[in-house]
């Protein structure tokens, strides 16, 4: 029995000492695998000087003996004794950009274990430089192209070409500059130039060239432009229209404009709008637009082989509309067997007014902006007259209908935004009466509808003149 029992634990113990000789081997293990080895730091990575001579200083943390390294001859570095702090110094920047380089410090056993310090170093000095070298511009006055400045300080548009016009004279700091030609090349040979800009330390050059036209004397231009607020209307100009054959008018809101290319605005232009033959004197009419919005008016001129001019551009603003338009109301049209008579009020912002009448159908249901045009037009021949105050009409009755239309000024010579019309016709039933008031029916509405419609310039004969009833 007692055999036994030392057996036991004889067995006993000696599986406890397996297990202690175990459980020792895998702690050595561990100890190796976790060994320290010791890192080199800085306090500070990154170190920003300005454009002066400077001085700042890094720490240094490491286990080990260490050295440093930089490669730039206007940083210089210097370590305290064998201490743990480095003294950087940078000379003054007299260059165009700021610079920059590495401080590098690293383990002398080891250089695999490192810090770095990044550094950077202003420029003293205002410098410029602008995103392109070279801008090019189409051949038609109006052409514009956008030059974006990069400064650090001011600058100015020191020289531009004849030509062209700066938006701005200069600016400080990053800003865009548009160019506009002021005129159109209309010879076949490019035209260049330099812009110069430049600030109290640098200076850029930019070349510039204004193409020459595709085809001389093989434009067709707006001439005389009438501006409502729904809509606008103009003639044309056709002094260099020598070598056209046919031409393309048309009109887009100057924002759908700006996001498009000449090819796709020339066929948006083929496609939207017909063509029209310098022999029609015509007048454009371009209606239901919007209240004070910009719109550009296009005109692209071919000659007889398909050949075509530049593309030209007009830029128009429509007129506010306002809720007291400086008019002169008409009311009360009657007709008696010799006479048309009718009442005008001016509205209380009308300083003066204008007025034409008609009893032609097709002029009398014309669009308000080509009656407006027509009505500048009779102005600008002194076929109308400028009245100040409202009154009672008479013209001379030899039909059976008639129109009225006015359009106001204000006292600063600013036209109306719109114009007023009344239309009235007798039926034929009581075209002899001598007394046909009670027959006087409503002319139907006008159209003004969206598109390229046009109407024929007025002969001297159709302006109708008016005498005040006493």
């Amino acid at each position: 029995m007692k055999q036994k029992i030392f057996k036991s634990l004889f067995m006993m113990a000696a599986v406890m000492a397996m297990c202690v000789t175990l459980f020792s081997c895998q702690k050595d293990e561990i100890t190796v695998s976790t060994s320290y080895y010791p890192e080199v730091d800085v306090d500070k990575h990154y170190l920003d000087f300005k454009a002066g001579e400077d001085t700042k200083t890094v720490k240094v943390s490491s286990q080990e003996d260490w050295a440093y390294t930089a490669d730039e001859d206007w940083l210089h570095v210097s370590r305290d004794g064998n201490g743990n702090k480095l003294t950087i110094h940078v000379d003054a920047n007299r260059t165009k950009e700021t610079r920059e380089c590495v401080l590098t410090v690293f383990a002398l056993n080891d250089n695999k274990k490192k810090a770095e310090v990044k550094v950077s170093q202003q420029t003293s000095l205002v410098t410029i430089s602008c995103n392109d070298t070279e801008l090019n511009f189409s051949s038609y006055e109006g052409a514009y192209n956008i030059l974006s400045v990069k400064s650090n300080g001011d600058w100015q548009v020191r020289s531009t070409p004849d030509w062209l016009r700066a938006s701005v004279s200069g600016g400080n700091g990053n800003k865009s500059i548009s160019f506009t030609t002021l005129s159109a090349n209309k010879t076949s040979v490019d035209r260049t130039g330099k812009v110069v800009i430049g600030t109290s330390d640098d200076e850029v050059q930019i070349s510039v060239k204004q193409y020459g036209g595709v085809m001389s004397n093989c434009q067709v231009t707006p001439n005389h432009i009438t501006v409502l607020s729904n809509g606008i209307a103009f003639d044309m100009d056709y002094s260099r229209a020598s070598n056209v054959a046919h031409y393309f008018r048309g009109y887009m809101e100057a924002s759908r404009a700006g996001i498009m290319t000449n090819p796709e605005i020339i066929s948006t232009l083929q496609r939207e709008f017909q063509r029209h033959l310098p022999s029609d004197d015509e007048v454009a009419d371009f209606s239901d637009l919007k209240a004070n919005t910009k719109y550009i008016i296009y005109t692209l001129a071919y000659d007889m082989e398909g050949k075509r001019g530049d593309l030209l551009s007009t830029e128009v603003t429509t007129c506010k509309e306002e809720v007291n338009e400086p008019c002169g109301w008409i009311s009360d049209p009657e007709c008696t067997g010799s006479y048309w008579e009718w009442s005008i009020t001016k509205s209380a912002t009308c300083y003066s007014y204008w007025m034409m009448t008609t009893e032609n159908r097709e002029i009398a249901l014309a669009s308000d902006v080509l009656q407006a045009w027509w009505l500048e037009d009779a102005i600008r021949r002194n076929k109308s007259t400028e009245y100040f105050n409202g009154g009672d009409w008479r013209q001379v009755r030899c039909g059976n209908m008639i129109a009225v239309w006015t359009r106001g000024k204000t006292s600063n010579d600013t036209w109306a935004g719109k114009i007023t019309w009344k239309g009235c016709e007798v039926s034929s039933s009581s075209s002899t009466r001598s007394q046909a008031a009670a027959s006087i029916l409503p002319v139907a509405l006008k159209q003004n509808t969206v598109g390229d419609h046009s109407g024929h310039k007025l002969s001297s004969d159709q302006y109708q003149l008016f005498s005040v009833i006493e």
